[in-house]
């Protein structure tokens, strides 16, 4: 069940950014299709014959509302920021500071006994 609402939900999320993505794509692709209805109903300056757009300022509106619409969202549902973490900085000093020191040396450990191998590895003795 739990896998169910967890995809469910994903696949929510998916098509909502897919929408996001693709609305200005859409727009424009609206607009090639439906130019000349767009230049000849839609169009402010269809009777100016200097400035005609072909349409275009009714994209530009078009593509204008799709970028505002978010942005009235956002501003509704903005929240003041906290802050979550502090991190205490010490004050920096010049002074020089003496290393720790410590009982065990590092570069050798001194949990095995060290022994001479000359006593085990030697030429052999004739009698």
């Amino acid at each position: 069940m739990q896998n169910f609402i967890r995809n469910t939900a994903v696949a929510y999320l998916m098509i909502l950014v897919l929408f996001k993505m693709l609305a200005v794509p859409f727009i424009v692709l609206d607009y090639e299709v439906n130019k000349d209805y767009i230049a000849n109903y839609l169009c402010v300056n269809k009777g100016n014959t200097v400035a005609y757009c072909y349409g275009k300022c009714h994209l530009t509106k078009e593509l204008a509302k799709a970028a505002e619409a978010p942005v009235s969202n956002e501003k509704n549902n903005a929240r003041p920021a906290t802050v979550d973490f502090v991190e205490h900085f010490e004050p920096f000093s010049f002074e020089a500071k003496q290393p720790p020191v410590s009982d065990h040396n590092l570069f050798r450990d001194n949990r095995f006994t060290v022994f001479s191998l000359h006593s085990i590895f030697h030429p052999p003795a004739f009698a």
